[in-house]
């Protein structure tokens, strides 16, 4: 699991990817669901746990299920099972909780299960620090719009994908009189600008690529 979440890109789904695995195991029922946001373990506090989940993954009678929504309240998880018994463990990775894993694996097999959800877990981890490098690489750090490396990655897919007779068009926008702005009132004045300028932009073109 973790080799292929290395791997893991637009064309290669993370469900997909742990459907895969999971169904290599040979388990019947299992559910995936995340958090909204990381709940990080102290064990100085008590785990305030999210009411809804993002249901990731749903496997019943050894098929992956589609569903009508991803999200479920959490007092109505186990609910979801046909098994009459079920195992809740966290996915987890460090002090960092991403959301739980439900099975009806026996308990006779709590070690699988807990190697599994510690796999998960760090898959996870990985999948998303990966996200977080690519979306680093391709925005500007200040507006968060794609810097030039995403603008021009975002123009080759556009240009790909235009059909017969489709056009695309590039407008290129200059901030006038930035430099005064530096020069006046100083750089954080100046970034202050460009800021607001970019929220311009993406208030004008909700729809399109900005950077």
């Amino acid at each position: 699991i973790n080799r292929l979440s290395m791997l893991n890109n637009s064309t290669y789904k993370f469900q997909s990817m742990i459907s895969e695995c999971i169904s290599l195991l040979n388990i019947k029922h299992i559910m995936i669901l995340t958090f909204p946001s990381v709940v990080h373990f102290d064990q100085n506090k008590s785990i305030e746990a999210p009411d809804e989940l993002n249901i990731l993954l749903y496997i019943k009678d050894g098929k992956r299920q589609s569903l009508s929504t991803n999200h479920c309240q959490l007092e109505d998880v186990l609910d979801f099972f046909p098994s009459h018994y079920k195992s809740v463990s966290s996915l987890s990775f460090n002090n960092d909780n991403y959301g739980l894993l439900i099975t009806d694996h026996p308990f006779t097999r709590l070690a699988d299960i807990d190697y599994i959800s510690s796999q998960l877990g760090a898959s996870i981890f990985i999948t998303n620090m990966l996200e977080h490098l690519n979306m680093t690489s391709i925005t500007d750090e200040l507006t968060s719009i794609y810097n030039r490396r995403g603008i021009q990655k975002q123009i080759r897919i556009i240009i790909n994908n235009l059909k017969e007779n489709e056009y695309a068009y590039v407008i290129f926008i200059d901030l006038d009189k930035l430099k005064e702005i530096n020069d006046r009132y100083g750089h954080e004045s100046g970034d202050c600008a460009i800021i607001m300028a970019s929220k311009i932009l993406l208030g004008a073109f909700p729809d399109d690529i900005v950077g």
